[in-house]
């Protein structure tokens, strides 16, 4: 098969042409393109970003918690004791009246005394240096970015390798019982690292290390653990924490988790913006527009959220970690630069949100008054027409969101049954994840049922599309029953967020549909299918250079669109309209300006008309009669020495509404045969 047959099968050029053509269709067209492929690329990268930065942070705080042995399958909470004391429990399973009297309370709201045990010593980098040259795999992994290695080493076997400060740490405890883990976070080399001596291989291996922060959790006993963080701003080293500490840390680990999801949910609506925008000019479609602009507005509002959620969750932070379970003299907060790296991520979206929602109502505006005029070039100026089709274009907009969040809600909750602990806590976790994997397969059949059943007038497909609705309402209703769910709901404020905002725009697409079904046989099938054809087939590009004669501009919004009380039709099909006729001309037209004066006046008081006539040639008659007689023959029309009576005469319109007289000569002196004929004077 040659290349041109493959064609045949695959037009992917003509495809390719037409998209092309789409999105230059005018400037206007292009500048939105081109708008939302910049503000795509900065968003994802800003996004990514931020997920890097909350991956990183949980990384290091489960890294600790892990290897200082304070993790299982329970879940953390935060809670208030009968005093009103704050604290942080650990639940093993979720209560049914969402109650945590019962969880066990890892910290009781009275600050720690953790301690900061000596300062660094000046060879500890060439000890952490012999350590990685202990473990080659350590070691190799020192040039690969985002990497976590976790090495096991006994405390007797390692003695030559710490430092002197850890050995006297050590040294306290039972050799047996003492275990060195080593948890590394490789990150970049920082620049300053170049004034730094790397005379010798051991040097170099310092340098390096000195760079990377690491923590190092030393068990010494069942009550208190050391922990030896570089990198990362940290200075005061090794700190020497208790188990409510590394118990509290359980915490945070479940808001990081819950953050880097949220980071991946906006990712992936960064995608689906760009989607519709490109859809939008593609279809000329008014609903993808509209539905454009306001993901541009939950954008907006999104990024706020995220300052607002990072603001709580450093106040919380500081006060149940820093200030409470690891709190103690000289002791550092555990993420020291992390909201800094938050911020400068988070502000710069939200700046950039706003211009983009600024720009985007702009050009929103302009593109539906582009399209408009393709919609009342559809569905006609029938108010019973445009009524109906402004209910299909709403449902249609509200169909798109509703595809979005409904399927956000079911992944984020899948995610939790799958990675989180509600998938070991929950009793029904098997019928969960059918039940929801079910449900997102459906998502796109419910879409399209219900996209192209109203346009169709698809009886039983829009039954099916408002039994699909009503299913999801139900199923929601009854995930409520579920102690997790509820539990996730009520805990998780972007799960909640997301799933009211799920079940709202299934409601509403449900009433809309319900409306919709009503308007089934009002005729606005008649005029959409008179519009249907094959992609493509209806694109007139503009003429560039404004010299299309042909161009018919939309209406200025100066005033408004002429409606009409019915259908026009042929014959007796509808009556006749009470606004087809306008009244009687009375004075010339005061250009929009009822003060300003007539710019003629009217001839006399006799004559409705604000023309004069002209200068009679010959006699005129004024009678119907005298023109209908059948004394009046008309002339040839194909003799060119002869000229139409109805070229030559004027209307004037009587001030009862509902005749047209016309006036005619009647003089018989200059007549050819029986016609008469005008005599024009120099």
């Amino acid at each position: 098969m040659r290349a041109k047959q493959i064609w045949d099968v695959l037009p992917l050029p003509s495809k390719a042409k037409l998209v092309w053509e789409r999105f230059t269709f005018s400037k206007l067209t292009t500048v939105y393109v081109i708008f939302s492929l910049i503000h795509f690329a900065l968003q994802i990268s800003l996004q990514i970003r931020a997920f890097t930065i909350n991956a990183n942070a949980a990384a290091l705080l489960y890294s600790i918690a892990l290897q200082g042995n304070a993790t299982n399958s329970s879940f953390p909470t935060l809670a208030k004791d009968a005093q009103g004391m704050d604290n942080i429990r650990m639940c093993a399973t979720v209560p049914k009246s969402l109650n945590t009297d019962n969880c066990t309370v890892v910290w009781n709201g009275i600050p720690n005394n953790n301690t900061v045990f000596g300062t660094p010593a000046a060879d500890s980098y060439m000890a952490d240096a012999d350590a990685a040259a202990a473990n080659p795999a350590a070691a190799g992994a020192a040039n690969t970015s985002s990497l976590l290695s976790f090495s096991s080493v006994p405390v007797s076997s390692a003695a030559s390798s710490v430092s002197a400060s850890s050995s006297a740490v050590s040294a306290s405890a039972s050799p047996s019982a003492v275990t060195l883990v080593i948890v590394t976070e490789i990150v970049t080399a920082s620049a300053s690292s170049k004034a730094l001596p790397t005379s010798s291989p051991s040097g170099a291996a310092a340098v390096r290390r000195a760079v990377i922060p690491q923590a190092k959790v030393f068990s010494l006993s069942n009550s208190t653990v050391q922990v030896n963080i570089t990198g990362l701003t940290f200075h005061e080293y090794p700190l020497l924490l208790d188990r409510s500490c590394m118990w509290s840390l359980n915490w945070p680990i479940s808001v990081l988790d819950n953050t880097k999801r949220e980071d991946i949910v906006f990712i992936a609506f960064q995608f689906w913006v760009l989607g519709m925008s490109l859809v939008a000019l593609l279809n000329e479609s008014i609903p993808h527009i509209i539905a454009s602009l306001l993901t541009h507005t939950l954008a907006t509002g999104w990024s706020g959220f995220q300052i607002a959620n990072t603001a709580l969750f450093k106040k919380n932070f500081e006060e149940y970690i820093t200030h409470g379970a690891c709190a103690g003299p000289g002791v550092p907060s555990l993420l020291p630069n992390y909201w800094q790296q938050r911020a400068a991520a988070e502000i710069p979206t939200l700046a950039l949100n706003v211009a983009a929602l600024l720009i985007s109502c702009v050009l929103t505006w302009k593109l539906v008054k582009l399209f408009g005029w393709q919609t009342f070039k559809r569905v006609g100026a029938s108010l019973t027409i445009n009524r109906v089709y402004k209910l299909v274009l709403l449902l249609s907009i509200t169909l798109q969101l509703s595809l979005f969040f409904m399927g956000v809600a079911v992944s984020l909750f899948l995610d939790q049954l799958f990675n989180g602990w509600i998938g070991h806590l929950a009793w029904y976790s098997l019928l969960y994840k059918i039940g929801f994997c079910i449900t997102g397969v459906f998502l796109i059949p419910w879409l399209m049922l219900g996209w192209f059943a109203v346009r169709r007038e698809m009886r039983v497909g829009m039954i099916v599309f408002l039994g699909l609705s009503i299913l999801y309402l139900a199923g929601w209703g009854v995930m409520f029953l579920s102690t997790t769910f509820r539990w996730t709901f009520r805990t998780w404020n972007f799960f909640g967020i997301i799933t009211s905002a799920s079940v709202f725009l299934t409601l509403v697409s449900f009433t809309l549909g319900v409306i919709c079904r009503l308007n089934f046989g009002k005729g606005l099938l008649r005029y959409l299918n008179a519009q249907e054809s094959l992609p493509g087939d209806d694109f007139v590009p503009i003429t560039r250079g404004g010299d299309d004669m042909e161009k018919v501009a939309f209406p200025s919004n100066e005033k408004p669109v002429p409606t009409y009380s019915a259908t026009f039709g042929s014959g007796s099909e509808v009556p006749v309209p009470s606004q087809m006729f306008r009244p009687s001309p009375q004075l010339g037209p005061r250009f929009f300006n009822s003060s300003a004066e007539p710019f003629e006046s009217r001839p006399n008081s006799n004559n409705n008309s604000p023309i004069s006539p002209p200068m009679a040639a010959l006699t005129r008659t004024s009678s119907k009669e005298s023109y209908q007689s059948a004394a009046t023959a008309m002339p040839n029309k194909r003799d060119s020495g002869r000229s139409l009576g109805s070229l030559n005469s004027y209307y004037d319109y009587s001030s009862d509404n509902s005749r047209h007289l016309r006036q005619d000569s009647a003089s018989t002196t200059n007549t050819i045969g029986n016609a008469k004929r005008w005599v024009i004077d120099d």
